[in-house]
């Protein structure tokens, strides 16, 4: 972990180079980050505070921010993260011998393809009953080097629950219901569901449970209905306890190839709305604002 400030001589020279540094990093900000988290220069907290940010470069300008107050070996971290990401800055690290980018994936064992695929945020809202079956995903999803956001592991006592999961949603590439009975009769659930919604995230639904979707994904008091808005979307249903462990695996596969390599949107928004299917391989990822 990083202690103490950076030098002098090297806060200078971050300062100069800002504009720079801006222009070449905003594209590779994500992998950058995702190094300097590897290296313990950036905790969890600051990876999340960056990937907040609305734009690339404010990404950048706040990751800037963050270094000189994280030690001096902060600086040679993140020269050397540059040269993974294949980042030349003229003039920025003369005087500096640099390792080169083979060193460095041997040493942190790290592989360009690996840190792309860690980049896909996924943010997952399930109902609390349902936790045991939604772990076996998220594990297979990390295990592929899925970065799986869940209250579970992420929602502190003292935290406000509400602000702490809308930053989550928006930070995050991908939201994924994991839906059945209980998710359609959860409010949290629904206020999770209805933000992503709003604010236009892709929506990959997931179906947990062995149920009728017509029937069992609108809640008791008729006020929400979440099979209408997975009626545009190709959702995956994942049985544990029904399916075989091939059919298990098959599906989880799937699953992961959806996220990874999504295909194209084929149907427009003013399109009449089509029943769900059971596929992964025609996912339509759009989705139309608006309240549920």
């Amino acid at each position: 972990m990083s202690s103490g400030l950076m030098t002098q001589e090297h806060r200078e020279i971050l300062r100069a180079s800002r504009m720079l540094l801006a222009r070449k990093c905003r594209d590779q900000i994500s992998p950058i980050c995702e190094y300097l988290l590897e290296a313990r220069i950036l905790t969890s907290y600051h990876q999340e505070t960056i990937e907040s940010e609305s734009t690339s470069s404010k990404k950048v300008w706040t990751l800037l921010n963050i270094l000189p107050e994280r030690g001096d070996r902060a600086f040679d971290e993140f020269c050397n993260a540059l040269t993974y990401c294949e980042i030349t800055v003229e003039n920025f690290n003369s005087g500096r011998k640099p390792k080169n980018s083979e060193d460095i994936k041997k040493d942190t064992g790290m592989d360009t393809t690996d840190s792309q695929k860690k980049n896909q945020r996924v943010f997952i809202s399930y109902s609390w009953s349902d936790k045991a079956d939604v772990r076996y995903v998220k594990e297979f999803l990390e295990s592929k080097n899925i970065s799986c956001w869940i209250d579970e592991e992420k929602i502190y006592v003292g935290d406000e629950l509400h602000p702490v999961i809308a930053k989550a949603i928006m930070s995050s590439e991908m939201f994924m219901p994991f839906l059945s009975k209980d998710y359609a009769n959860s409010y949290n659930c629904y206020l999770e569901f209805n933000y992503a919604h709003l604010h236009q995230k892709t929506i990959k639904p997931v179906i947990i449970k062995d149920i009728d979707p017509k029937k069992d994904l609108i809640s008791s008091d008729g006020k929400r209905d979440f099979y209408f808005l997975i009626s545009t979307k190709v959702y995956t249903k994942i049985l544990r306890q029904k399916q075989t462990d091939d059919e298990f695996k098959k599906k989880l596969e799937k699953l992961y190839e959806s996220i990874v390599k999504p295909k194209p949107e084929t149907k427009s928004s003013q399109q009449q709305l089509s029943p769900a299917k059971d596929e992964v391989d025609k996912m339509d990822t759009g989705t139309t604002p608006g309240k549920l």
